[in-house]
């Protein structure tokens, strides 16, 4: 596809790159030299220096010929009427990235009279990606597939653990409906072979309903409920958070520093309780009463602050943490220091946008990319197919499938049947087949078979 980018920031960075990768014809529009000369040095693209907001400087890029248009600078206001300009100068499709709480409230509205595809807002990705980790609290993360039937949990190997030295083998004859589809250790991220072993502190991913994701939780003890929660920082993601909790029974306090922030908070919210306060500030935590909370969500606008914070409630008691770090670059670190849920707003507006991108650029394909997770800080991907009548290994065993090296059928579902699959079991026409591999250019199940079996 031939695919013009604006904004050459975190999410325009991660989008070069990634859809470069994938076989698209990339050009960046960006008004900052030095910022782009940074892409253009980083990814195989293409680069014009401009607004592109401007028409001139899309007429530059060709946006009337092209397949996609995303606007993703800093400015909602830019990216909107970038897309409208590109929407009617002929660009098939148009994406913006929208941050204002306004604008995110009329998202229906825009998309349907501006002539814009796809509206995309990182925060309230990242306030989704929260509440999905509120409702299994045993888990890092939360990734929904088929409809919400099942899920993919993050969960770490505690120690003294039952898990420690079980292979994947005794794992499924233990679990039969759950199947590990990732473990992520410190140095990488594996996808597991049957003599794969859990090893203590090992980060694992794991799929299956909900019933048997809470036995496994039984068997592996904790926090079963979150009925409490602390959140520092009042910001957007924040108030999404918070709007998503109106009926909660949980009691939930907020502290926050700037007096008229913490001022619309409490009137937006009556039931929250609303600090005014310094949250980084560990003697005000303590006066709060920061042990007493099952749950602590760092939402300064400082990584550095959101990892410390995150570090002290666990060294409190508070039994999970949420933090919220934009740079991809301090992953790692708050990774080695034990940080658990790590909350990147950019990389989840990035992955929608991507998820998007090859949905379209796959219709016309033998299968449909449905639903994509991308493991934060590796090279792994969870995807959801549509499996049709052209895939080549149709009704074949799947141990049969010449399936290139480090490529995992996680799951099959058939008639709102969901089946954990063996060798023996096959892929027919119209199953959702979730497949899990390295990041590669596969648009297609086909595209994951060796070569010259496609």
């Amino acid at each position: 596809m031939e695919i013009v980018i604006v904004g050459a920031g975190k999410m325009g960075m991660e989008l070069c790159k990634s859809l470069a990768l994938e076989g698209h014809n990339i050009t960046l529009i960006e008004k900052n030299a030095e910022r782009l000369q940074l892409v253009l040095e980083s990814a195989d693209i293409n680069g014009i220096l401009g607004n592109g907001s401007f028409y001139e400087v899309q007429s530059r890029a060709n946006v009337a010929t092209c397949d996609m248009f995303i606007a993703v600078t800093e400015q909602d206001e830019l990216n909107i009427i970038a897309c409208v300009i590109a929407d009617k100068m002929g660009a098939k499709y148009t994406v913006a990235r929208v941050r204002t709480l306004e604008y995110a409230e009329q998202m229906d509205f825009a998309s349907k009279n501006l002539g814009i595809s796809l509206m995309v807002n990182p925060e309230r990705e990242a306030a989704r990606e929260i509440f999905r980790t509120l409702q299994f609290p045993a888990a890092l993360n939360v990734e929904p597939f088929v409809h919400g039937h099942v899920n993919m949990v993050q969960l770490v190997v505690p120690e003294k653990s039952p898990l420690i030295g079980m292979n994947m083998i005794a794992f499924r004859q233990h679990f039969p409906g759950l199947i590990i589809a990732i473990i992520q250790t410190e140095e990488r991220s594996v996808i597991p072979e049957g003599s794969t072993v859990l090893n203590e502190n090992d980060h694992f991913y794991v799929l299956g309903e909900h019933r048997d994701l809470r036995r496994l939780y039984g068997e592996m003890g904790g926090l079963t409920r979150i009925r409490s929660v602390l959140i520092v920082g009042g910001g957007r993601i924040s108030r999404y958070v918070l709007d998503m909790h109106r009926k909660t029974s949980k009691h939930i306090k907020l502290i926050e520093a700037n007096e008229m922030i913490a001022n619309d908070l409490a009137e937006e919210f009556p039931n929250i309780e609303v600090i005014l306060g310094d949250g980084t500030d560990q003697e005000l935590l303590r006066e709060e009463n920061i042990s007493a909370y099952d749950c602590l969500m760092s939402m300064t606008g400082i990584d550095e602050e959101n990892i410390i914070l995150s570090m002290f409630a666990a060294s409190a008691g508070v039994k999970r943490t949420i933090t919220k770090v934009n740079r991809t670059a301090l992953l790692p670190i708050a990774y080695s220091v034990g940080v658990q849920t790590m909350i990147t707003p950019v990389n989840l507006g990035a992955t929608a946008i991507i998820r998007y991108v090859r949905s379209i650029s796959n219709a016309s394909q033998s299968s449909n990319i449905e639903a994509l997770y991308r493991v934060s800080n590796s090279d792994v991907e969870v995807m959801q197919f549509f499996a049709r009548p052209s895939f080549n290994a149709i009704n074949m065993p799947i141990v049969d499938i010449p399936f290139r090296k480090g490529v995992l059928v996680a799951l099959i579902v058939r008639n709102h049947e969901i089946i954990i699959p063996t060798g023996n079991d096959k892929i027919s026409a119209g199953d959702r087949v979730l497949i899990v591999s390295g990041q590669s250019t596969a648009k297609d199940l086909n595209d994951f078979l060796q070569r010259g079996d496609k």
